[in-house]
């Protein structure tokens, strides 16, 4: 069961078991109940935001926006800031993508 999963890996100390099944299964946050989703969103943006395997969180960020998540307004600002922060630090690949995750979202929440 993939939401119980996630729920383990969030909810386990530090980042590496939720960067382990990051690694293993493509993203797929449709999979999963739309609170868990939500809470893994958090988890994510708080890993762009410390710059802790922040590559592999933006790959599933890109999800963000095309599956329904109940994202409050706390949640989305955090996860805007997280992104514009990384694509402001960084101006590799993983920046560009944080960029566009970004301003992708930041379009989806004023809609």
């Amino acid at each position: 069961n993939i939401g119980a999963a996630f729920a383990e890996a969030i909810n386990g100390r530090g980042e590496s078991a939720l960067v382990r099944l990051l690694g293993r299964v493509d993203p797929c946050l449709h999979q999963v109940e739309p609170a868990m989703g939500a809470s893994l969103v958090n988890k994510l943006a708080r890993m762009v935001l410390e710059d802790t395997h922040a590559d592999v969180a933006i790959s599933w960020l890109a999800q963000v926006g095309v599956v329904p998540l109940p994202l409050e307004g706390e949640a989305k600002a955090d996860l805007l800031a997280a992104l514009d922060g990384f694509g402001r630090k960084y101006a590799g690949p993983g920046g560009a993508q944080a960029r566009l995750e970004f301003e992708r979202l930041a379009r989806a929440f004023a809609s």
